[in-house]
This record gives C-alpha cells, structure tokens and sequence, in this order.
C-alpha cells in the first residue's frame, strides 16, 4: 500500500481537487439504494402511497448519477478510501460524520421533528436508508456540484439546494413548518459539509445514521406498544415518546464516536496530519 502522505491526502481532499468524485463505498451505497427503491415501488405501486416515493427517489437517484457523470466523465471515480487505510484519514472521515450528526440532531431536537410510520417495519427502514443515500446524491453531488462546476456560485448552490430539498420533503411534511425548517437547515449543513470535505460518503453516511435514529426511535416505541397490545396509546403519546427514545439514540451514538475519535487522536498529533 502506498504511503499516505500530507500531499497526496489534500490531492484527494483538498480544495483544488474536483468536488463531484465517487469512491468505491460511496458506488456501493448508490447502486443498492436505486435496488432498493426499485423493489419497494414494484412491491407496493398501487398499494401504498410511499411507492410514489420510492418511484420519485428512483428517478432521482439514476438522474443524480447520470447529472454526476455529465459535469465530470474524466476523473468521476478517482476519489480514495484513504479512510479505510490510514488511521488520520479515519479520523477526519468520523470527526465530519460526528459535527454533521450533531448539528442536524440539534436542529431536529430543538425543531421537535418526527417522522410517519409507513409500510412493513423492514421495508420502512429500506425506504428511509436508501432515500438518505439517494438525497445525497442528487440534492448535494448533482445540484451544488453542478452550481460549482458551470457557475462558480457554490455558496448559493447549498441555499438552492436546501429549498429544493426542502420543497421535496412538501407533500410529506408540508403540514409542518418545523419540520420544513429542519429540512431547509439540514440541506445546509448537509451541503456546508459536503463542499469542505468534498467527498459525498461523509453526507451518506451522515444522513443514513440520522435516519437510523430518527425512524429506529419510533419503531421500537411502537415494538412496545403493539407487544403490550396497549392499543389505547395516542398518536401524540407515540410521537413524545420516539423523540426521548431518539435523544438517547443520539447521545448514545456519539459518546461511541467520541470513544473512537479519541482513540485515533493521538496518532494524529503524533503524524502531524492535518484536516
């Protein structure tokens, strides 16, 4: 294996470098989130409103794909998995997962956000992992890429990007104005992250873990009341209680991050690498 050296890590990561580059995870991810959504609109088209979505994301995710390789056919997949080989790169890639999830964590608590329950409890966790992946790609890789690459205005690229964003989640959520401010903030945190990483799995995985958590809170809430048969419980009652249940998800989850960024600390200070 190749050293990895300060040089040839801001060559991969660095401001000079492209913004629209794929890595081998972040194909993985793509490609099995189109299946997945490719599945769950065959399964349910006709039968549950959350096919037209899966349909939508569909769309989305091959158009993203396509849009990627349209702005940037030479150099699309050169990006480096240094995180997978080099313990400061692991550092770096763990440290903009955790500032990410924290920030969109923060607005959705503070928001008071929560999610509908929809579909079979599988095929929910399915929906909402790969629309994580496939948001990214095209909400942020396609659309601030694109605002980067053919007009240089990549700061309004993230704003447009939000609103689109934001306007996606409408017939879902429109009836909430916290929750259409969370997803306008948390396009921008998402797109802020993006262009100063400038590698898309940073994001994926981000939002993959948010969803994880947010949707995770209400379904083991409603394990609890469907094991107990209290079928007395109020939709309302539901809800307080996913959102304690996420807090401590999150907490949860970051004091692990926290463990292992801490433990990849000190060979960062000892090899001098910077962010």
């Amino acid at each position: 294996m190749d050293k990895i050296t300060p040089k040839n890590r801001k060559k991969n990561y660095g401001k000079g470098s492209e913004l629209i580059r794929f890595s081998f995870i972040s194909i993985i991810l793509i490609f099995a989130s189109i299946l997945i959504e490719g599945y769950l609109t065959w399964k349910y088209f006709g039968k549950d409103p959350y096919a037209n979505y899966s349909l939508l994301l569909l769309f989305l995710g091959i158009i993203g794909f396509s849009g990627a390789y349209w702005l940037n056919p030479k150099t699309l997949f050169v990006l480096k998995d240094y995180y997978l080989k080099d313990k400061i790169e692991g550092l770096r890639f763990l440290s903009l997962i955790l500032v990410t999830m924290v920030l969109v964590g923060v607005i959705m608590a503070f928001l008071n956000v929560t999610f509908r329950l929809a579909l079979s409890t599988t095929d929910l966790y399915l929906y909402f992992l790969a629309s994580a992946i496939i948001e990214e790609l095209f909400f942020r890789m396609f659309l601030v890429g694109f605002f980067e690459t053919k007009t240089k205005l990549k700061w309004v690229g993230i704003i447009v990007s939000a609103f689109i964003f934001m306007l996606f989640h409408w017939d879902a959520y429109g009836h909430s104005l916290e929750m259409m401010l969370a997803m306008f903030i948390g396009g921008i945190i998402f797109g802020i992250i993006y262009l100063l990483s400038r590698d898309i799995t940073i994001t994926m995985v981000a939002h993959l873990f948010i969803n994880i958590i947010a949707v995770g809170s209400l379904v083991m809430v409603a394990w609890g009341v469907y094991e107990t048969k209290n079928k007395e419980l109020e939709e309302n009652k539901l809800e307080e209680k996913g959102k304690k249940l996420k807090i401590v998800l999150y907490i949860i989850l970051i004091i692990v991050e926290i463990i292992i960024v801490s433990y990849l600390a000190p060979y960062f200070v000892s090899l001098g690498g910077t962010f």
